[in-house]
């Protein structure tokens, strides 16, 4: 969840990294094991809550997280005492912050009101007098011909083998054989982080509409992938979005509609599962009912299926980068995988031993 959380706040949205903060935090053992561990999240919840606030100029964020903070400051006394003292400061200095920052968005709240008034004013003041008066950018300029100029770079289709940072990268472990399993520093590298998604499970069904044939399941098949297609991008928005109120990181729901033969999705209701809550299943019933197919997705005849779908979050997809052949197992990390010498490529000598069987006399003089 938190590893979740993280992945939202990159991406921009706070509010949702804040929901999922919030179950994350609530999620954890009441065991003093966990204090530490707590108090951390407590932390980074009020330090997104004032990236919130800042990104949406919203004070009502900033009044949250020192409402928080100020409950968390009083109960951590009764908790811990003097022991954690050092502790209580740190809240309290971030309490500060989101004060005096919820101060300063409600105060300019109302200079950006004013100010956009005003601003406004100026700029139909001076659009009407752009219009009255015309006026010529070029006026009193003299027009030379134009300087054309040509430039010639020196380029070398190899790279100069005697420079210094040339001979040093050649020279170095980078170009060593295992040199390809990483690309910067070794360790493991986050390449996407965790993300929303939506697939199609399961069998789609026809429900029989009255006085149209029953459809081909292929026709069924191809036009359940192109409201998929076309809602796709929406969908993961509704999941993403339930998903921080609720805290739930999979989900299924099968979704009933008709597709007319124009294209048109109508009556499209959530008859199984759920997105999380009520909302998330509001959201995907309007973003999958605003739907239109294109005119080569037409279906042939109208039909109503029952569409299963399964929402969860993907990810972190991670690579490990390999580490200096030197430096292996010294740092306590993870060892990149052992490949074969060059020696464990070459083709097995015509008197190799074979299990099983008493290995071949040995010649004399032979080591």
């Amino acid at each position: 969840m938190y590893e979740t959380a993280e992945s939202m706040v990159e991406a921009g949205y706070y509010a949702d990294a804040v929901r999922l903060m919030r179950h994350s935090i609530l999620s954890l053992p009441r065991k003093t094991d966990t204090d530490a561990l707590r108090h951390a999240l407590v932390m980074r919840m009020a330090h997104v809550q004032l990236l919130a606030a800042g990104a949406g100029r919203d004070s009502a964020y900033a009044r949250d997280a020192a409402g928080m903070l100020l409950s968390y400051g009083e109960r951590h006394a009764e908790l811990f005492g003097e022991d954690a003292a050092k502790e209580r400061e740190d809240i309290y200095e971030l309490l500060y912050e989101a004060e005096t920052f919820a101060e300063a968005l409600e105060g300019l709240d109302q200079e950006v009101a004013s100010s956009q008034a005003t601003a406004i004013e100026e700029a139909t003041a001076h659009r009407s007098a752009v219009l009255d008066n015309e006026l010529d950018t070029h006026a009193g300029e003299e027009l030379g011909e134009a300087v054309t100029r040509e430039v010639r770079v020196r380029r070398e289709w190899f790279y100069d083998p005697d420079d210094p940072r040339v001979r040093e990268n050649l020279e170095g472990w980078f170009s060593q054989a295992d040199g390809y399993t990483f690309m910067t520093t070794p360790g493991m590298a986050v390449l996407s982080g965790p993300r929303p998604m939506v697939r199609r499970t399961g069998t789609l069904e026809s429900i029989a509409l009255q006085g149209v044939p029953e459809p081909q399941r292929r026709a069924m098949r191809t036009v359940a992938r192109s409201i998929l297609r076309a809602s796709r991008e929406g969908l993961r928005d509704c999941y993403r979005e339930a998903a921080a109120r609720g805290g739930e990181l999979q989900t299924d729901a099968t979704l009933e509609l008709t597709i007319t033969q124009r294209g048109a999705v109508n009556d499209v209701t959530v008859v199984s599962g759920d997105v999380v809550d009520g909302l998330g299943d509001a959201c995907v019933i309007e973003h999958v009912d605003q739907v239109r197919l294109a005119d080569n997705d037409l279906p042939v005849v109208a039909m109503r299926m029952r569409m299963p779908l399964l929402f969860f979050y993907d990810g972190p997809d991670v690579m490990y980068e390999g580490e200096r052949i030197e430096l292996r197992g010294t740092d306590g990390g993870p060892k990149p995988i052992e490949h074969p010498g060059i020696d464990g490529f070459a083709r097995p000598l015509r008197n190799a031993r074979v299990p099983g069987k008493p290995a071949p006399p040995r010649s004399q003089g032979s080591e």
